[in-house]
């Protein structure tokens, strides 16, 4: 499946890309990793800013991760270990679809509405916690 036959004809009805014209395709064709990066690549969006997010005031700011949160967002990190080595280099410049691939799985199946810095950030916590107990 190519990513332009994914998005190009709802491209061409609406003339821009909308939260629900991105829903219906992600209904449409299934929620994986690639997709996410892919759209990050086509699009060129490399870094993170705070006006990406600006829309959702619920993501603004730390987010306040609980017992279940953190548990399923280790459980979707460990479903995805195969990028983790992939992350730490980003090669195949896939860090930023990674991220809001988690993002949106943490929210579109868990409940949990935390923005993909915020993943970022929970995941260098954790990485950093890991490498203090080993010391």
């Amino acid at each position: 499946m190519n990513i332009n036959n994914i998005f190009f004809f709802p491209l061409l009805l609406f003339l821009k890309v909308t939260h629900d014209v991105v829903d219906q395709c992600l209904r449409n064709n299934g929620v994986r990793p690639e997709l996410f990066i892919e759209i990050s690549k086509i699009i060129g969006h490399s870094t993170y800013s705070d006006s990406n997010y600006r829309h959702n005031k619920a993501m603004k700011g730390k987010y306040k991760w609980n017992e279940e949160a953190s548990c399923d967002f280790g459980l979707i990190m460990g479903k995805h270990e195969e990028y983790l080595s992939k992350l730490k280099t980003n090669r195949g410049n896939i860090k930023t679809g990674f991220w809001e691939y988690i993002s949106f799985t943490l929210l579109s199946k868990y409940g949990h509405n935390c923005s993909p810095v915020q993943c970022v950030i929970k995941h260098k916590n954790i990485s950093q916690n890991l490498r203090l107990k080993k010391k």
